[in-house]
């Protein structure tokens, strides 16, 4: 069904994700990258969110499954550090649960977090890996390693239906910062227009 000026749907959902020490009201970096992506490309078909890694996912995923009666919707996400790692990971599931793809996900530093509490030093480590799920289309990445955390490798669940791109290797920035870097907000706004 196609929506019309009577029947309001949100088609283009861009969520934001935030990192494990960031809130919704502070002035990060990825606040930032909300309030330019909720500028360009917000309007009546397109919802611009902006979400803590630890979120409720199944609520978002099913507001988003319930905004669309019937229309595939179009996701797009851009995290960082345990918002990519973890956040984006659950709400990604969550999607998928549902039947629904994610066409792109723009991720900086991701950083891998245990279920488990008693793990969660794996956090600091270079060995864990984020596992992309496979409803994920194309995922672009940016990393540092000059202090840690720092981001972890992506590897995707399954590659004939995921795209991982090379991870952009950022100099100069901190994992408390590379969320701020214009690289970041750069990929996030390219791969924003070229999907929406």
């Amino acid at each position: 069904m196609k929506p019309t000026a009577t029947e309001p749907y949100i088609l283009t959902w861009i969520i934001c994700i935030s990192g494990f020490t960031q809130h919704v009201g502070e002035p990060t970096g990825i606040h930032k990258l909300w309030l330019k992506l909720r500028h360009n490309f917000t309007n009546a078909t397109t919802q611009t969110e902006l979400w803590t890694w630890n979120s409720r996912w199944w609520e978002l995923a099913e507001a988003i499954k319930i905004s669309r009666d019937g229309v595939p919707p179009r996701v797009l996400i851009c995290a960082y550090s345990w918002g990519a790692g973890w956040g984006f990971v659950r709400l990604a599931r969550e999607l998928r649960k549902r039947g629904i793809v994610v066409l792109g996900a723009v991720l900086a530093d991701p950083v891998y977090r245990s279920r488990w509490l008693s793990f969660a030093w794996r956090s600091l480590i270079g060995s864990p890996v984020v596992s992309i799920p496979d409803n994920v289309r194309t995922v672009r990445w940016l990393r540092q390693r000059n202090n840690y955390p720092r981001g972890h490798d992506l590897v995707a669940q399954n590659e004939r239906l995921t795209r991982i791109e090379a991870a952009v290797e950022l100099v100069g920035v901190t994992h408390e910062n590379i969320d701020d870097s214009d690289e970041f907000h750069s990929l996030a706004m390219t791969m924003v227009e070229e999907l929406v």
